[in-house]
Formats: C-alpha cells, sequence, structure tokens
C-alpha cells in the first residue's frame, strides 16, 4: 500500500469511521444510546492493477454440445529418384582416382501435412481500482445491562452481516459484552444533551431568519402594490389650448360665406363652453 501521499491512509481512516458509526447506529436503534463502544480496522491495497487474460474454447452449437472444429489442411509432397553424388575415391600417385568412383541409384520421398483447428477467443482486461479490502477486523463492546451473555453470539452474527463478513479474506469480528462504566455514561448523557441543546438553538435561529425573510418579503409586497395602485389612477395631463387660437381659427374652418350669425347670447354661451374645454385637468 502505497501511503506516501497520504491518501490512502485518509481514505482508509474515513472508511473505518464510517463503517463503525453505522455499526453504532445500528445497535442504538435496538440497544439505545451509550450501549455499544464499536472499532473497525481495516487493511486495504490501493495499488491500481491491470489483468489481460485470454481464454480459448471449440464452439458449441444451439445446444451447448461442442461441435467439431473446422480445420484448414495442406499437404506438401517431395520426391526423388536417381543416382546420389558419387564418392571421387582414392587418389593415385598422379591425382586421378583409383577406386570408389562408383555409386548405386537412390530415391527420396518426403509428405509434410500441416491441420490449422479454428477456436474462439476471448480476451479481457480488467483494470481494478485502489482501496479493495485485504482484511476486516471489528470489535465491538456491548453494555452487560442491556445485553445477556447468552445473546452475544446472535448479535455476533448480525454484527457480521452488517459490516459484510467474509472469511475468505480472513475477517474478524469479536463481540464481548461488559459493564460500561456509569461515570462514561454520564458523560454521554451529558453530551448528548448539550447537542440536543444545540441543534433546538439552532432551529431557533432558522426559525427568526424565516421569520424575518417573510416579514421583508410582505412589506416590498405592499409598496409594490402601492405602487401599482398609484399608477392606475394616475390622471393623464391636458395640455392647455390657447382659447384665441380656437376663436380665430373657426372662423378660418367654416368660411365666411357659410358661418351664421350668432347674436350677444349664444356667443357667450358658445365661448363659456370653449373655455370650459380648455381649462387643464378637467374631465367631461
Amino acid at each position: 500500500m502505497d501511503l506516501a501521499s497520504g491518501q490512502g491512509l485518509e481514505q482508509q481512516n474515513a472508511f473505518d469511521a464510517g463503517l463503525g458509526q453505522s455499526v453504532s447506529s445500528y445497535l442504538a436503534m435496538a440497544l439505545g444510546p451509550n450501549h455499544a463502544a464499536v472499532h473497525v480496522q481495516t487493511d486495504m491495497n490501493f495499488d491500481k492493477t491491470k489483468k489481460t487474460s485470454l481464454t480459448t474454447s471449440a464452439p458449441k452449437d444451439k445446444n451447448g454440445k461442442a461441435q467439431p472444429l473446422p480445420s484448414a489442411q495442406s499437404t506438401t509432397k517431395e520426391t526423388f529418384t536417381g543416382a546420389s553424388a558419387g564418392n571421387a575415391g582414392v587418389l593415385g600417385t598422379t591425382g586421378t582416382p583409383t577406386a570408389g568412383t562408383g555409386s548405386a541409384p537412390q530415391s527420396y520421398s518426403k509428405t509434410t501435412n500441416q491441420t490449422t483447428n479454428a477456436l474462439n477467443q476471448v480476451q479481457e482486461e480488467i483494470d481494478q481500482a485502489p482501496g479493495k479490502i485485504n482484511r476486516l477486523s471489528v470489535a465491538v463492546l456491548l453494555d452487560s445491562s442491556a445485553v445477556k451473555p447468552a445473546d452475544v453470539a446472535n448479535w455476533t452474527k448480525q454484527i457480521q452481516t452488517a459490516v459484510g463478513y467474509d472469511p475468505k479474506r480472513g475477517d474478524s469480528v469479536e463481540v464481548t459484552s461488559v459493564a460500561f462504566s456509569s461515570a462514561a455514561k454520564k458523560e454521554a448523557k451529558a453530551q448528548l444533551s448539550a447537542g440536543s441543546g444545540g441543534s433546538a438553538g439552532g432551529m431557533m435561529d432558522m426559525l427568526r431568519s424565516i421569520i424575518t425573510l417573510a416579514i421583508i418579503g410582505l412589506v416590498l409586497f405592499f409598496a409594490w402594490r402601492a405602487i401599482k395602485k398609484a399608477e392606475s389612477n394616475r390622471v393623464p395631463l391636458r395640455v392647455p389650448l390657447d382659447l384665441r387660437e380656437l376663436e380665430a381659427s373657426e372662423p378660418r374652418a367654416i368660411g365666411p360665406a357659410s358661418m351664421p350669425r350668432l347674436d350677444s347670447e349664444q356667443y357667450s354661451r358658445r365661448t363659456r363652453r370653449i373655455r370650459s374645454r380648455a381649462r387643464p385637468g378637467r374631465q367631461r
């Protein structure tokens, strides 16, 4: 196991702590809190390995029976008949052979058979990630006031199942029933009460934050509603018209030939009507 960088040891400690906490919670549901002490120690392998395997097998039919292997055969045959290379014999004084110059005819035959069988081949490559458990050791102390010695064997089986006990790896799970210290129980209860109080205080702080956000949201909502209501009640601005321009433009538009003659009372009534229309901010 390579622990040069410290990552392997950190991961192993985190795994041990997590498994121990899981077993403690499991026992606390049945025995109550502070009636069990769990210690977990693992031996882990952080080597990264790669495995390649090649498997050959004969072809099989639909029923799973091995079929005759299809093969490719080739035959090569060589033959020769004739006189072989003769022996030169014994050389005489003059340098010419004097004996052993003849040889009997010979024949040669060679046959070569080559057969190639077809096989199914399966090649597998497996990359094994680091962090494999080589061995697991678990030690559990149970409070004798909550667990009888006769029940230790049953609890041992339960704990073995909870931690994933594997005898082939050499795992060990030891469970013992002992009397817990009363002082330790009181201290654990005090810590549990303090933790409960802290969690209650945290809950109250969260409720205060939620109420504050709700109040801010309501204030913003009513402000937005008031703005929208003011916009809907806004009176459009009327631009005042010059009464003299209206009086001057009306005869030109009608024309002198077709303009009716008005007496003083009709003229005053019409002038008042035009003035009332020209007043700004007044609606009809």
